[in-house]
């Protein structure tokens, strides 16, 4: 686990070293939207920043800045009113309540889809499933999202269409984001259980007379269940963050969108706060899967032993 985490501090610092480089070489700077400011001011603002100085030495700067406690992050260049924190933190708690809200609708429903599709194999049951799980694969969130907005808050009218304002608002969103991981999460449990369903285990088991129920859930389950730990992590990270579609579907404050507004304002402290967020929750859950992988399957565990 030190090695891993060790590598995670690697990769976080290559992240960081190639995103503030891909940044400076791209054509515009965070002035040059303001087209009626005097040539003077922009070059003070240029100088104030660093900007002037040569790229290595900049960066050496912001990650001096990073390694204080706690980090500096920096004030947004283009709304320097505010800490790029101050601006973050509370999209982050958006983007983070979005993307918990879709996991455990991906999750609760995702893994029994995926269970009654095993045990069902080439049945009507098995086939539905696969089907909802394909739909859920091949129907994009820009396609999905407004398709619920017209049913849901329009005809229907059950359900906010869009804000972010109160629990109500959450649903279609959730539901929106949560598409793509349920059906993934399906066909993850399907693939595994029905491997295991065929194995000696479980014909071990059946012939101790034990009851399908106790076989399907005590005996299949867990090990189904290891090929989404590995997924679970890059897969929480990117909702946590937020969807920028969805995001922008459903006028939602969230972290995604702070990002694109960022890079299109060439808003370099801002984006770098982003790109910093998600790596370092990308890593984190990445480490967590590892651990929940090693008690769920001992094949991981006499791997790293």
């Amino acid at each position: 686990m030190l090695t891993r985490l060790l590598l995670g501090v690697l990769t976080l610092l290559a992240i960081l070293v190639a995103s503030f480089f891909l940044q400076r070489i791209a054509p515009g700077g965070p002035f040059d939207l303001e087209r009626d400011m005097p040539e003077a001011a922009r070059q003070a603002l240029i100088r104030e920043w660093g900007l002037d100085r040569p790229v290595p030495e900049q960066l050496g700067l912001y990650l001096k800045g990073l390694c204080r406690f706690p980090p500096d992050l920096k004030r947004s260049m283009v709304q320097p009113d505010y800490t790029v924190w101050e601006i973050v933190g509370p999209r982050l708690q958006v983007s983070a309540s979005l993307g918990f809200a879709a996991l455990c609708i991906a999750l609760v429903l995702g893994i029994p889809l995926g269970v009654l599709a095993a045990v069902h194999d080439g049945k009507m049951a098995d086939r539905v499933t696969m089907l909802v799980a394909l739909t859920g694969v091949a129907v994009p969130a820009f396609v999905l999202g407004p398709l619920l907005k017209w049913i849901f808050a329009l005809e229907l009218g059950w359900l906010p269409e869009s804000r972010w304002v109160g629990p109500a608002n959450m649903v279609l969103p959730a539901f929106t984001l949560a598409a793509l991981p349920l059906a993934t999460a399906a066909r993850l449990v399907r693939s595994e259980m029905g491997t295991i369903l065929r194995g000696d285990v479980v014909r071990t088991a059946r012939s101790q007379g034990l009851s399908e129920r106790r076989v399907v859930f005590v005996h299949a389950l867990p090990g189904a269940l290891v090929p989404v730990i590995p997924w679970l992590g890059p897969a929480t990270a990117s909702l946590v963050t937020g969807s920028v579609v969805v995001e922008r579907i459903f006028d939602i404050p969230g972290l995604g969108t702070t990002f694109i507004d960022g890079a299109f304002n060439r808003d370099y402290t801002l984006v770098m706060g982003t790109v910093i967020v998600y790596s370092i929750l990308l890593i984190l859950m990445n480490l967590l899967t590892d651990g929940l992988l090693v008690l769920l399957d001992p094949r991981a565990r006499s791997a790293r032993s």
